[in-house]
């Protein structure tokens, strides 16, 4: 389920039946609000990091589902689990 971090549906991601996929967009605003207030290189490179990730969503743009899955498993797999990390 693709939500925007809602607490109210924390439940629902318990269960094991429901898959949460989260929003970059507000992880990404997470970090600019960080390095902002605080000019934090790490803050900084979770930024260019998920510029990335965009720039890969931005190529796979109208483009065939499975093309979309092949270029996110090459290109934005490894920076995601990176960032992760």
């Amino acid at each position: 389920m693709h939500a925007d971090g809602c607490s109210g549906l924390n439940d629902l991601y318990r269960s094991d039946t429901i898959c949460e996929v989260a929003c970059m967009a507000h992880v990404r605003r997470k970090f600019v609000g960080i390095f902002r207030s605080q000019a934090s290189p790490i803050a900084e490179e979770a930024i260019a990091r998920i510029a990335q990730l965009y720039g890969v969503e931005k190529q796979a743009r109208r483009s065939p589902p499975d093309v979309r899955v092949e270029l996110r498993k090459a290109h934005a797999a490894p920076v995601f689990d990176d960032l992760e990390v």
